[in-house]
């Protein structure tokens, strides 16, 4: 039979899903179906009423826990599939990896606002050098935690969540004491903490319930010494979430960035050169304190508005790069850097995309995932481009 390019299935299937897209739902007899282990197979052939079994490698179970069937649902019946007037589609490409990063290149932050990740994209088809499948463990939530729910109830709670720990959350991070300051914890943790899950719930002898009360272990130091004691009260339900304060969201969603990306760096350096020099690293930011910034910051640094003014920061962490032998190639760029003192707009902005494409490549070589980088808060309370 012939064969469809688009999907590799029999295209003895568009009439049959012709018929189901015009309602007839029915399961016809006398139908073998398949065995595929391609998600996309699987959703065509049961978007046709078809038999279909989806197989798996016995280790994609291993980190994860079933907790009920569910029926799938199609997605034309939950999305907007025409573009919004005045917004074009996003382009189409044959390379899921190309699609992810057209599809990432923002995140929203709220009503109509978004914040700069990253202009070079990052190579993840490759497995990094750290290796695949590493364990990503934070000190501190990444923004992207926050700002990425499409659903605004659901973004608007873990604001208002956060909003209550961050006295706590900072005080953990640079004052606490013990294992439960250097305690890193997973994406999962950090959003169960967003969710309000910080207390011992679930039922008795469940993963859940663990989960919860390793997490009211891991914080109720931090809370007692900011004075949060009573934790009956989370998570807060949704019709009691206050509505958010844009200015106060874009504040704390820089700040949680700000810091991110100080240890980031400060870490990066320290894996890449095999060098303990925190001190002489953070002469590369606007002052050097990793907690308790000031607001005005957010235009200085690398986040300030003229190319001029950024360039001493840049300069300062090309040659931090210098000494990192990192998988990644180098650009020359950087290493000329040093030294010169004529600098033009064109060739400031050269070197900021320089380091910048060298920061993210390194950090993704190192550490498996995508770093978090500056961004700038405008008088308005406005996110715009740090670099």
């Amino acid at each position: 039979m012939r064969r469809c390019e688009q999907c590799s299935v029999n295209t003895s299937l568009t009439p049959r899903l012709d018929l189901v897209n015009a309602a007839d739902t029915t399961h016809p007899d006398n139908c073998v179906g398949c065995f595929t282990n391609d998600p996309c197979i699987a959703q065509i052939f049961w978007k046709v009423c078809l038999p279909c079994w989806l197989i798996r490698p016995l280790k994609a179970f291993a980190d994860e826990g079933i907790l009920k069937m569910v029926v799938p649902f199609a997605a034309t019946d939950f999305l907007e599939m025409n573009p919004a007037a005045g917004f074009a589609p996003v382009p189409a490409t044959d390379r899921l990896d190309n699609r992810l990063s057209l599809l990432h290149r923002e995140y929203a932050v709220g009503e109509g606002v978004s914040v700069w990740c990253s202009k070079n994209g990052i190579d993840r088809s490759r497995t990094p050098s750290c290796g695949a499948n590493l364990p990503q463990l934070y000190v501190i939530p990444e923004p992207a935690l926050l700002a990425s729910p499409d659903n605004q109830a659901r973004r608007r709670m873990l604001y208002h969540h956060y909003s209550l720990l961050r006295d706590a959350l900072m005080f953990r991070l640079g004052y606490g004491d013990g294992d439960e300051r250097h305690a890193l914890l997973t994406t999962q943790q950090w959003r169960d903490i967003m969710q309000g899950k910080i207390t011992k719930q679930g039922k008795a002898g469940s993963r859940a319930q663990a989960c919860s009360a390793s997490l009211e272990d891991l914080l109720r130091p931090a809370f007692s010494a900011c004075g949060i004691d009573d934790l009956t009260g989370f998570p807060v339900s949704l019709d009691a979430v206050p509505p958010l304060d844009m200015n106060r969201t874009k504040e704390l969603l820089w700040e949680l960035a700000e810091i991110n990306f100080r240890y980031e760096f400060l870490v990066l350096d320290a894996r890449a050169s095999g060098l303990s020099r925190p001190d002489e690293c953070r002469k590369c930011f606007a002052t050097p304190r990793l907690l308790g910034m000031d607001f005005n910051e957010s235009q200085k640094g690398f986040a300030a508005p003229e190319k001029v003014e950024r360039l001493p920061n840049l300069l300062c962490m090309a040659g931090f790069m210098c000494d990192w032998p990192v998988p990644c190639e180098r650009p020359k760029q950087i290493d000329n850097a040093k030294g010169r003192t004529q600098w033009s707009d064109v060739s400031i902005h050269g070197l900021e995309s320089t380091v910048t494409k060298y920061y993210t490549e390194s950090f993704y070589e190192l550490f498996g995932c995508a770093a978090v980088v500056p961004m700038r808060l405008d008088s308005s309370r406005t996110f715009s481009s740090a670099v």
